[in-house]
């Protein structure tokens, strides 16, 4: 949608009931550091997909984009993707759309997915949950990442989560909230500078302490 505005200056409102994020789900199975920055051209490169280029202004591809991530969702499928990580191994049987979001190493063990609540710091996680999901109805994108930074930068904290969960709080807010919070990378791969988006992380925590002044 976004491109296409780019493009023509008009808007669009697609649905995709059968979506998948690519990047995300790559991430998922292989961890964030799978190939080098920028990926998609690391990954064409590595896979030698042609039509992409390689110049370090053209970064992206905009005739052949589309092109390029069918190529390497195609051979993500058929266990033929080369990554940078050396613990991907691939499968006898190609990966199914069922199980294309399942890890591919082997005698990984099972993780247990974790919850939004286990990310908030509150002697009553559930209610804090649940005033925060009544609260933020149609945020979304950035507006979410203004969201973490202003709970984990509470005084005292009401966020936490370590190096590599990001994946992890995603898909646990996304259950959650029950709404289009947007893309993984809209809110985790967001240029998140300290100082011009203090504004915002503060007008955050304006409505995260009227959230919590309800709960006492």
């Amino acid at each position: 949608c976004s491109r296409y505005k780019a493009l023509t200056g008009n808007e669009i409102s697609l649905a995709y009931p059968n979506e998948i994020d690519l990047s995300s789900l790559l991430i998922d199975m292989l961890g964030d550091d799978y190939v080098p920055h920028p990926r998609l051209d690391s990954l064409a490169t590595l896979n030698n997909i042609k039509g992409h280029s390689s110049d370090s202004e053209m970064r992206t591809f905009p005739t052949q984009r589309t092109q390029l991530l069918a190529k390497v969702y195609h051979k993500l499928l058929n266990n033929k993707l080369k990554t940078g990580n050396p613990e991907f191994v691939k499968t006898k049987e190609p990966v199914s759309m069922v199980t294309a979001s399942m890890p591919l190493v082997a005698n990984a063990p099972k993780k247990t997915a974790k919850s939004f609540y286990d990310f908030l710091l509150h002697t009553d996680k559930v209610a804090l949950a649940a005033a925060l999901k009544k609260e933020f109805t149609t945020e979304k994108g950035k507006a979410i990442r203004f969201m973490i930074e202003a709970m984990k930068s509470m005084d005292p904290p009401i966020m936490a989560y370590c190096n590599g969960e990001g994946k992890a709080l995603y898909d646990a807010m996304k259950l959650f909230f029950c709404h289009d919070i947007g893309s993984y990378n809209s809110i985790f791969n967001y240029k998140f500078n300290s100082g011009y988006d203090a504004a915002d992380v503060e007008a955050m925590k304006v409505r995260l302490r009227f959230v919590l002044k309800q709960l006492k």
